[in-house]
């Protein structure tokens, strides 16, 4: 498997979660774990609503398009939002197919 650089992230972009890394929504917030880091990550309630959408299945323009129909939200902003979000759990190593 090729890995892109978390700063190669864009649109098309098809985002799911790393092997070895689990979630838990508490009161609205994810609670994310690396086993193979043993590292804890919380996400705010926003951070945890895209992380959801984090399926291998949608890509981020997908996840985006969806987010923007369901809430009153400026697109730009979501587009910005959403990419910066990817990249930083890429970053993290949270991210499959990114390399850290």
């Amino acid at each position: 498997m090729t890995l892109i650089a978390p700063e190669a992230i864009d649109e098309g972009f098809v985002p799911r979660s790393a092997p070895g890394v689990h979630a838990v929504e508490l009161d609205g917030e994810a609670v994310v774990y690396d086993e193979r880091r043993k590292r804890l990550h919380v996400l705010d309630p926003h951070g945890t609503l895209v992380w959801l959408c984090f399926d291998g299945v949608c890509s981020l323009k997908e996840v985006m398009a969806d987010l923007i129909e369901v809430f009153p939200l400026d697109p730009a902003v979501v587009r910005a939002d959403v990419t910066s979000l990817a990249r930083s759990l890429g970053s993290e190593g949270l991210l499959a197919g990114v390399a850290t």
